[in-house]
């Protein structure tokens, strides 16, 4: 019993929970700004509209981009947003001083880079697959690259970007 008690308090702190909560909002930031661009560069269509009317290989790699770019706008707003976010208000543990914070912003960019690839392909990638459904007007595909984002950010943050302990102030 201690063991699992030892588990849920290690993964069930403040800096988890902040996570999580600022997680669900920088998703959100994500979804909506991805809806609102979805909807301009694919001429207000739902994936499925697309994916069935486009039976040419040209018509796929069109969907395709047209997501793609939806994503990258959306991965850009969205990253900004939660490095400030994880920074004033997740992680304790943060660099002082302008050389230091650079950095960490830094790897918190190359972090986000890594697992931006995989929500960038990933979303129009399933799409072009079939995964066409929609959940409250989001394509369902979008939704899952997005749960397996959150978790590898967090993995990134913790681990690699907010460790001060390892930064000297200046």
């Amino acid at each position: 019993m201690k063991t699992i008690k030892k588990i849920f308090d290690r993964l069930v702190n403040r800096e988890t929970i902040m996570y999580i909560i600022f997680g669900v909002l920088t998703t959100l930031v994500n979804l909506i700004v991805y809806t609102i661009f979805d909807k301009i560069l694919s001429d207000g269509g739902t994936a499925a509209e697309a994916v069935a009317s486009e039976t040419t290989f040209q018509g796929a790699i069109d969907t395709f981009l047209s997501k793609g770019t939806a994503g990258i706008i959306a991965w850009v707003v969205a990253v900004a947003f939660a490095y400030v976010t994880n920074r004033q208000w997740v992680f304790t543990k943060r660099a002082h001083g302008a050389k230091n914070i650079a950095l960490e912003c830094g790897k918190f960019v190359g972090a986000r880079v890594a697992t931006g690839v995989i929500e960038i392909l990933g979303t129009p990638a399933l799409v072009v697959l079939g995964l066409t459904a929609k959940i409250f007007g989001v394509d369902v595909a979008k939704l899952i690259v997005s749960v397996v984002i959150v978790v590898l950010n967090y993995v990134f943050s913790k681990l690699f970007v907010f460790n001060a302990g390892k930064n000297k102030d200046e």
